[in-house]
């Protein structure tokens, strides 16, 4: 299993203002985001993951190179711009760490610290939930190719050293 920790991307929630939920998803849409249901996760361009895993929330994560001028500001004032009258936007970016895993172990590996069964057949690419691994509020998105987890930055040095042990 490989871990990738990504320092680059911007962490959006929306919420809509009661009554605003279908005006709201109408706006997303004509930007190019889909809002998913309840525990799925929608994959936009490569770049672009939406996911619902309260109702009524949406966290958009907008992955960025390295070498891009533009930040979670400006993701964050562009979806403001979107969104309008319709709803709320929140900046979670600086609140969250992420972590891309690829291999074929990698459900198996997570296992050792989740409360969650993984398995393919229950957990198949597209699904989100949160949950608690290795002790830490977690959410994990099921990529066609492996899992992306969302931490607290504040817990984001432990779960990557047990990332890193359960991987060697």
């Amino acid at each position: 299993m490989s871990v990738v920790e990504v320092s680059h991307f911007s962490l959006l929630q929306v919420a809509p203002w009661r009554g605003s939920e279908a005006l709201l998803a109408e706006r997303l849409q004509a930007a190019g985001w889909t809002l998913p249901a309840l525990g799925q996760a929608w994959f936009g361009d490569g770049q672009r993951i939406a996911m619902s895993v309260r109702p009524q929330r949406w966290l958009l994560l907008h992955e960025t190179p390295s070498n891009a001028t533009t930040g979670s500001a400006d993701c964050h004032t562009d979806l403001l711009h979107i969104v309008g009258d319709a709803g709320a936007v929140v900046d979670l970016s600086a609140a969250r760490h992420l972590w891309r895993l690829q291999g074929t172990a990698v459900r198996e590996q997570l296992a050792a610290g989740c409360r969650l069964d993984l398995h393919a057949s229950v957990f198949p690419p597209g699904r989100t939930a949160a949950t608690l691994i290795a002790q830490v509020n977690t959410l994990i998105i099921a990529l066609p190719t492996g899992c992306m987890l969302l931490a607290p930055t504040s817990t984001a040095r432990h779960f990557n050293a047990w990332l890193q042990r359960i991987t060697a």
